[in-house]
């Protein structure tokens, strides 16, 4: 999958997108003075930005949803 499909996602595209939004998440995720968070990039941009906590938190809603 290395661009944007013709046709819809399948199943399998999806476990595609989410594994690899895993790997991310994992590579930018820090802990910092008894803080944790993820930085929108390791690389790039190695600090806390609030706008990107906000869409963080919406997408690791659905990929690490919390079991009770």
């Amino acid at each position: 999958m290395n661009g944007i499909p013709d046709e819809p996602l399948t199943g399998d595209d999806w476990k595609t997108v989410r594994d690899k939004a895993k790997l991310v998440y994992a590579h930018n995720e820090i802990e910092w003075e008894g803080n944790y968070y993820h930085m929108p990039s390791a690389e790039v941009y190695p600090s806390l930005f609030a706008w990107d906590s906000g869409f963080h938190a919406v997408t690791l809603i659905h990929l690490a949803p919390k079991k009770e």
